[in-house]
């Protein structure tokens, strides 16, 4: 479940790249030290999938001598109270939770109401939060 979440996320994020016209490249991997300061210095933002990678990035870009958002402009996913506590506070692609919970709630008394064991996916699209980083 886990891969398909963030295959969603990468999906979500390449989507609006291209709706908005901009310029992007998906550089994926866990392991940040192999992210290259020519690599950053060729981007104009980066996406990280959890904002729990934001201690190690900016760390890297410290190394680097790169300040977001001064060199480069920074948005994570999921929206948790996490990104507050950074300097510069992170813009992040918020979930809404609550309103995910309320639909699987719906779709859970459905599904006992009508027998149905067939498993379904809910889709809700995420709002952006913008903050010191974009």
């Amino acid at each position: 479940m886990k891969d398909y979440i963030f295959k969603e996320r990468i999906r979500g994020f390449a989507d609006l790249c291209e709706k908005k016209k901009i310029k992007y490249k998906l550089v994926l991997h866990e392991d940040l030290e192999y992210i290259s300061p020519q690599m950053l210095k060729n981007s104009d933002g980066a996406a990280l999938l959890s904002e729990q990678l934001a201690p190690l990035f900016f760390h890297l870009l410290k190394t680097y001598g790169l300040k977001v958002p001064d060199n480069i402009r920074l948005i994570s996913a999921d929206g948790t109270s996490f990104c507050e506590d950074f300097i510069p506070k992170i813009s992040t692609a918020d979930h809404p939770f609550r309103r995910i919970a309320l639909n699987c709630y719906s779709g859970l008394t459905k599904m006992i109401a009508e027998s149905n064991t067939e498993f379904a996916f809910i889709k809700l699209k995420p709002t952006v939060t913008y903050r010191d980083t974009l």
